[in-house]
């Protein structure tokens, strides 16, 4: 899943949200919106594809897309 979460990343970086893991292992996504910035937690880095596919989904729900297209 490291290949998964670097490309997540590079996606994210790419549609200005910060996201970084904390030393618990919790990954933390910073999403400016015009309500203000927005927080998206994940325990833990996806280990299967279906955990990854939840966070994706996550992310989807606050408008970013993957893979980002620029």
């Amino acid at each position: 899943m490291n290949r998964f979460m670097d490309h997540l990343l590079e996606d994210c970086k790419k549609q200005d949200v910060h996201g970084y893991q904390t030393p618990t292992g919790m990954w933390i996504f910073l999403i400016r919106t015009s309500e203000g910035t927005r927080t998206v937690t994940f325990p833990k880095t996806p280990e299967t594809e279906s955990e990854g596919n939840d966070l994706v989904n996550e992310l989807r729900g606050f408008g970013l897309t993957f893979p980002y297209g620029g």
